[in-house]
């Protein structure tokens, strides 16, 4: 009798510490799951803000060019005028670049 009481409280403690197990597995993969959720996140927002920094760069380049073709344009339209400007640096203005290389 006492090893059919001792068997039976063997097989409760068994079931519980299931339960336990069960319990915490459970726990875990809901703590895994929001930290998976959470870095999902967390990387769309990067990409999304990797996308517009790439945007604005391609339009900084393109505004760079248009700026560097005006400045061409611009000393050959006023290259003329260069020898009648008492002091210019006429050389440099020649020789120059934009950007400063």
């Amino acid at each position: 009798e006492c090893y059919i009481a001792t068997q039976k409280r063997v097989e409760e403690v068994s079931a519980q510490i299931t339960q336990c197990q069960v319990a915490k597995q459970q726990e875990l993969a809901a703590t895994h799951a929001a930290q998976a959720a959470i870095l999902q996140a967390a990387i769309d927002r990067l990409q999304t803000k990797n996308r517009e920094l790439s945007q604005h760069v391609v339009l900084e380049q393109i505004e760079h060019k248009k700026t560097k073709e005006t400045l061409k344009e611009t000393r050959r339209h006023f290259s003329h005028f260069i020898g009648e400007v008492p002091g210019f640096d006429t050389e440099f203005f020649k020789t120059s670049h934009y950007p400063p290389r």
